[in-house]
């Protein structure tokens, strides 16, 4: 298969399962937001140093849950619900951390991620991979 063939696949794919995907890529990216507004607290000398690295390394692990478990759905991985399992944890955690901030962004994070790991856990119970 041509690599233009696999891009127009994972499109068609991508496209299939829409709803299935857009709340692991609002968490991904509303993750990626709160990192980089702990970064820029960092940078600027923020009071709770250690809350924001720790958010950073949460948020930014959390993107990655996502994306991966994003990826491995659209591709039909068998191992699609051991990630949805393992990022549904992810968010939880995320969450957690995202909660004992004051800043609306942590706070949307947060909620994004409560979405996500419910929408996580009812796809790996119905061990779903393939839409």
């Amino acid at each position: 298969m041509s690599p233009r063939s696999i891009r127009a696949d994972e499109h068609h794919d991508r496209q299939h399962h829409g709803d299935e995907t857009a709340i692991m890529e609002a968490c991904a990216r509303s993750c990626n937001d709160a990192a980089r507004h702990c970064l820029d607290r960092l940078r600027q000398g923020a009071e709770k140093a250690d809350y924001h690295a720790t958010a950073v390394d949460v948020t930014t692990a959390c993107q990655e849950f996502c994306t991966l478990s994003t990826a491995l759905m659209v591709r039909h991985s068998d191992l699609s619900t051991i990630a949805h399992e393992a990022n549904a944890k992810a968010c939880d955690a995320c969450a957690e951390v995202c909660e004992e901030s004051d800043a609306q962004i942590m706070k949307d994070c947060a909620e994004a991620c409560r979405k996500c790991a419910e929408h996580c856990r009812t796809l790996a119970r119905e061990g779903h991979q393939h839409g």
